[in-house]
């Protein structure tokens, strides 16, 4: 095999996986046409996936029609979902100084209950990454 045929293959590859990715999607929006958001909700949690894939998915299906045209395998899930005019839900991100907190507090809970001296260490440790004393 050569270096191009290697190249050839992963390139051709790349572009079918990709394509696979998009008709997975469409087919999975085309399914939910016409439903409603609490309907779109008990699927997305009977899949365990954010509410949000499914409405993607169900907003590139309902645009198809215009996009099919100028759909060709280069193009991502992505591309198409910007295509679409799909506003992407930005859930926010926790902030490490909010985990620590969390972490902090769970501990100081643990080792009232407790007493245990390995819980000691990590909340002396959770303080001090908090700068509190």
């Amino acid at each position: 095999m050569t270096k191009e045929e290697f190249v050839d293959f992963y390139v051709e590859g790349s572009f079918a996986l990709r394509d696979s990715e998009v008709q997975f999607k469409l087919e999975i929006g085309k399914m939910l046409l016409g439903l409603e958001e609490e309907e779109i909700k008990e699927f997305a949690k009977a899949i365990k996936r954010h509410v949000s894939f499914l409405k993607q998915c169900q907003a590139v299906a309902e645009k198809w029609n215009e996009l099919e045209s100028t759909y060709d395998k280069s193009k991502s899930w992505r591309d198409l979902v910007k295509e679409a005019g799909v506003e992407t839900e930005k859930r926010p991100r926790k902030t490490i100084k909010s985990i620590i907190e969390t972490r902090f507090r769970e501990n100081e809970r643990k080792f009232t209950q407790t007493g245990d001296v390995y819980i000691k260490g990590k909340l002396d440790e959770d303080k001090e990454l908090l700068g509190s004393e």
